[in-house]
């Protein structure tokens, strides 16, 4: 009860600064928590206090869209894209939202968009899916073949490429922990690399 106490003291404080990070933050917060309401909230009125600060138009549509309001989060998405017209992961969640509308035209011309910015796994994967919800089951099942078979070579490079971090470590003596903690470091870090298709070697 005492670190319940203890928290919500740190969030009045945060609160009564009318600072327009100390709003988002505690949007953050309510956010990671799960209280979307309260989130949304707080991210108004950080964007109320800094109307530059657009980043809170997105994090709202991501609230409207886990509260399933796709058309709040789709009209806080158009509000975000005015000033950042670049963003892939804002034209993904605007496909979804337009697909939990059934609206499947638009939600492809979006996801196409975002894959056009970053090809990434996640959206394909989200463009087969729209696909097959129009019914368009070949080009749907094609999609997910070839999807299926990247994810395996993924894996294998992964697999393939730790193995050989982790035979390099054992090279590393006890005592040389700097050098064996290097190794785990990059070794952890294949996946990330990978995962956003950003090969270094």
């Amino acid at each position: 009860a005492k670190k319940n106490g203890d928290k919500q003291k740190e969030l009045n404080a945060l609160a009564s600064g009318n600072d327009y990070l100390a709003y988002y933050f505690l949007g953050e917060y309510y956010k990671q928590n799960k209280d979307y309401n309260q989130a949304i909230s707080h991210y108004i009125k950080s964007v109320n206090e800094r109307t530059t600060f657009t980043q809170c138009y997105l994090q709202i549509a991501i609230c409207y869209y886990e509260l399933k309001n796709y058309m709040q989060a789709i009209t806080y998405i158009n509000q975000y894209l005015k000033v950042n017209s670049k963003d892939d992961f804002a034209y993904a969640l605007r496909a979804k939202a337009h697909l939990g509308l059934n609206v499947y035209d638009t939600a492809l011309s979006d996801i196409l968009t975002a894959i056009a910015l970053e090809n990434s796994i996640e959206y394909q994967y989200l463009e087969a899916k729209i696909l097959y919800h129009m019914r368009r089951y070949e080009q749907a099942k094609n999609k997910l073949e070839k999807l299926t078979n990247k994810i395996k070579d993924t894996i294998s490079y992964i697999k393939i490429t730790r193995s050989l971090f982790c035979s390099a470590c054992s090279f590393f003596s006890a005592k040389n922990k700097k050098g064996r903690a290097f190794l785990c470091f990059l070794c952890k870090n294949l996946v990330y690399l990978r995962h956003k298709n950003k090969v270094v070697f």
